[in-house]
């Protein structure tokens, strides 16, 4: 597959298979990774890889958390586009996707489709691998230009 055949034909996934992903798949993808270009080749990022029981436990803290409605507790961001919420054109998209989305979620006692959705988010869509990436603000040119 081309790059650009490869931008344009990717999609966003929101619910996945529960099969484990193999180890060397993921060796693999963060082979790759690690040759993203950095500035002056500081390479100020690390990456860790949970699965199974960590993950799990993740998981399950971080719905307890959204169903409980004690998420903004959990989530501290440090970057400012995510301590509001969008306005204008980035909003009303926004504001589309939710609306597209809620429509296809199941109604659930007990919980609006926004509690479902967070959920749902929390818990990663039940993907069987989460890969953080974490990057050091005090490394020169730490952030990402894409």
């Amino acid at each position: 597959m081309e790059l650009l055949e490869a931008i344009k034909s990717r999609k966003s996934i929101r619910a996945f298979k529960p099969d484990q992903v193999p180890r060397e798949v993921l060796t693999e993808l963060l082979e790759v990774a690690r040759w993203a270009p950095s500035g002056t080749n500081t390479q100020p990022w690390e990456f860790f890889v949970l699965t199974e029981k960590v993950l799990d436990e993740l998981s399950h803290a971080f719905v307890e958390k959204v169903s409980s409605g004690d998420i903004m507790k959990l989530i501290q961001p440090d970057i400012e586009m995510f301590k509001r919420p969008a306005k204008g054109i980035y909003g009303r998209r926004q504001q589309k996707f939710f609306k597209q989305f809620l429509d296809l979620l199941e109604p659930e006692e007990g919980k609006t489709k926004m509690q479902k959705w967070f959920e749902l988010s929390a818990s990663r869509y039940g993907a069987p691998a989460l890969i953080i990436v974490v990057a050091d603000k005090s490394a020169p040119g730490w952030f990402i230009l894409i």
